[in-house]
């Protein structure tokens, strides 16, 4: 899958660059494009907490003070094996189908990474049922597709037993890096992952209400947990189709009873916009009190004031 995929993509970019093609050089090339599916496998990093001493002694007194917790959320891309890491920690909520949709999304859509022409997409992922195989994450796959944001969309789920992939290489080297640093703040975190792949810092303007949107718009799937192959195709002329199967490796596809609810009309538009996202709608997460209380703690007593983020500076010239 690989050599053929690097493949076609090197002969897409040949032609594209070419200034002088000839019309059957035109004919082929959208041909290609037109056929050219983009493979990409996602999936979240353990969490890392900040401030962490990795190369310095940790002060005894840190050990069980809360920290603020990061998540990164990777995507390999396998046209080249290059990668995207999304960096957010926990004000921007806990992760779940939201977050995926939304960075899988702005990967291919606003990241800068994908021709705009790319319509054909193929995602692998592990089997967690917050962030990944739920209702929600088949609901918008039916609603990108609908409103032609993509033409197909497939998305497989690793086998037991076999669920180590891509990211997880990545994840492993970010890891060594990490335990052998110093990480006291949002900016030794990026410069620790940016060794290993190209980071975006998540604020909450990229995570949209996506569960909010599709939850009530798409019938349920029954048995979803024991599925490993969802395809969502464009069928002229105005069809949508959602077809399933227990393996993401052999066995036939079958429809999915998923389909809007009586009281939807399907054409209504139920992707989120930017004034969607968690950040312009106020839903990101404040800190507990003990939280702040033990950060502002760390800071003050163990960390140069240069690396402190600038919600911690915040807190030292005001009483929680």
């Amino acid at each position: 899958m690989k050599t053929k995929c690097c493949e076609q993509w090197k002969e897409i970019i040949a032609l594209d660059s070419k200034s002088d093609r000839s019309s059957g050089e035109d004919e082929w090339l959208e041909q290609l494009k037109h056929c050219f599916t983009l493979v990409i496998s996602a999936d979240y990093q353990m969490q890392k907490l900040v401030p962490y001493w990795g190369i310095s002694p940790q002060p005894g007194s840190t050990y069980y003070l809360q920290k603020l917790s990061y998540d990164l959320f990777g995507i390999v891309d396998h046209r080249d094996e290059s990668s995207a890491v999304y960096i957010f920690d926990e004000r921007v909520g806990t992760k779940t189908a939201d977050h995926t949709i939304s960075y899988i999304l702005h990967y291919l859509k606003s990241a800068g990474k994908i021709p705009s022409w790319v319509t054909r997409l193929h995602v692998f992922l592990d089997n967690a049922g917050s962030t990944n195989k739920n209702q929600y994450l088949m609901s918008s796959c039916m609603e990108l597709v609908q409103h032609r944001v993509l033409q197909y969309l497939s998305i497989s789920f690793m086998v037991p037993g076999h669920t180590k992939f891509a990211p997880d290489l990545l994840f492993s080297q970010i890891a060594k890096s990490y335990y052998k640093s110093d990480v006291f703040n949002e900016t030794d975190l990026q410069l620790v992952v940016e060794q290993f792949s190209f980071v975006m810092i998540d604020n909450g303007g990229i995570v949209r209400t996506w569960r909010e949107k599709v939850g009530e718009k798409y019938s349920n799937l029954p048995g979803i947990r024991d599925l490993h192959d969802f395809l969502t195709i464009a069928v002229p002329p105005n069809k949508i189709v959602m077809k399933v199967r227990e393996k993401c490796y052999s066995g036939s596809l079958r429809d999915s009873p998923t389909k809007v609810k009586k009281d939807f009309i399907s054409t209504d538009s139920c992707i989120p916009r930017v004034t969607d996202s968690y950040k312009a709608r106020g839903n990101l997460r404040s800190l507990t009190d003990s939280k702040l209380q033990h950060l502002k703690q760390m800071y003050a007593n163990f960390i140069a004031e240069e690396k402190w983020p600038d919600f911690v500076k915040s807190l030292h010239s005001s009483t929680i």
